[in-house]
C-alpha cells in the first residue's frame, strides 16, 4: 500500500512539473503570434488565450508543484481544496482584464499574486531541501529548486 501511495506521489509531481513546462510554452507561442491588431482574426484570439495561460498559469502550476514536491501539506483534501482556492486570482485577472483583440493586464496588479505564488514556491522548496536527510536526495532537490525558480 505504501509503495502505491508513493508512486502516486512521484506521478503528481512529474505532472506538475510538466503543467510550469506546458503553460510556459503557451507564453512563447503567444510571442511568436506577433504584436499588434492589424493581424487575422484567428491570430488575435490564439494570441489572448496563449499569452494569458503562459501569464497566469505557469506561476499557479509551480506553487502546486512546490506543494507536491514538498508534501507540506500531506492532506488530499485540504491540498485539493487549496488548489481550488488558489485559482481564484487567475478567475479574477480574466475578469479584469481583455483577452481579445489584444492581451491587456496591469502587470502591478499581475505582479504581486505571481510574486508571492513563486516566493511561496521557492520557500516550499527550501523546506523541502531542508528537511532531508540523505545527502544525495538533498543534492537532487536542490538542483529542482534551482530548476524550478
Amino acid at each position: 500500500m505504501s509503495s502505491i501511495l508513493f508512486l502516486e506521489i512521484l506521478k503528481m509531481r512529474k505532472l506538475w512539473a510538466s503543467i510550469i513546462g506546458f503553460c510556459g510554452g503557451f507564453g512563447g507561442i503567444g510571442a511568436l503570434l506577433g504584436k499588434g491588431i492589424h493581424r487575422p482574426e484567428w491570430v488575435l484570439h490564439l494570441d489572448g488565450i496563449f499569452t494569458s495561460i503562459g501569464h497566469y498559469f505557469t506561476p499557479y502550476g509551480m506553487l502546486i508543484f512546490g506543494m507536491v514536491y514538498s508534501d507540506a501539506i500531506s492532506n488530499v483534501r485540504k491540498r485539493n481544496i487549496l488548489k481550488l482556492l488558489l485559482l481564484i486570482p487567475i478567475f479574477n485577472m480574466y475578469s479584469m482584464f481583455q483577452v481579445y483583440p489584444e492581451f491587456r493586464v496591469d502587470f502591478r496588479i499581475l505582479g504581486i499574486w505571481v510574486a508571492s505564488y513563486v516566493i511561496a514556491t521557492n520557500i516550499l522548496l527550501i523546506y523541502s531541501v531542508w528537511r532531508e536527510d540523505r545527502p544525495i536526495v538533498k543534492r537532487r532537490k536542490i538542483l529542482t529548486c534551482v530548476f524550478v525558480s
